[in-house]
């Protein structure tokens, strides 16, 4: 079970996508470590045997967190993203990126096996500063591509309009994007990065 967790503070809308680049500031916003809150948001774990992994942040890299399904792995992926870390999460220094809890996260398109994922934002995601929005980009694409018989790539959309979506660093591009773009989040497990970057540690 998901526990909805509000952020502290108000919420920084600032740094919406325009022009070829994006000012990288502001890191995802620590969830409170006080007491959980009146208001929950759950979601139905009856019969949810299969296991899917939802990437939330932890020391500015993504971490991923095991949840089980029954069915439709995509919905319920993008719910458990958007309702983000438990309060027990929360106290091992798990975050999440989003600004809106929930955040209004959902498919606009079949994703299948290889192909491209579409996945619908609202306007409080493309209003979030700088690094905080690649951060929640990457989420959403490590958590979407790492689906059992998944999509390998995500392309988002505004209104039911192409969204460009933002890598690293503060470059926007209208093309569906991968993993491989989110290299600068990826855990360290993730070895395809590693490569990349030429780093061979494991841990």
């Amino acid at each position: 079970m998901r526990r909805l967790v509000p952020l502290l503070g108000g919420l920084a809308l600032v740094s919406a996508l325009s022009g070829c680049s994006v000012a990288t500031q502001n890191t995802a916003t620590p969830l409170p470590t006080l007491g959980p809150t009146t208001t929950t948001t759950t979601i139905p774990e009856s019969q949810a045997t299969h296991q899917l992994k939802v990437y939330f942040l932890k020391g500015g890299v993504l971490y991923p967190v095991p949840e089980y399904y029954s069915t439709d792995p995509l919905t319920y992926a993008l719910e458990a993203l958007g309702i983000g870390p438990t309060f027990e999460e929360v106290n091992l220094g798990i975050t999440t990126a989003f600004s809106e809890q929930p955040a209004q996260i959902r498919s606009a398109g079949t994703a299948t096996k290889n192909g491209v994922a579409l996945i619908e934002v609202d306007s409080e995601f493309r209003t979030l500063p700088g690094e905080s929005l690649e951060e929640a980009f990457a989420q959403i694409v490590f958590t979407v591509t790492g689906l059992p018989n998944g999509p390998s790539s995500v392309k988002f959309l505004y209104n039911s309009a192409p969204l460009d979506a933002l890598i690293p660093p503060g470059q926007l591009v209208n093309r569906p994007v991968t993993r491989m773009d989110y290299c600068a989040f990826a855990p360290s497990s993730y070895i395809p990065c590693r490569k990349s970057t030429g780093t061979t540690g494991i841990t």
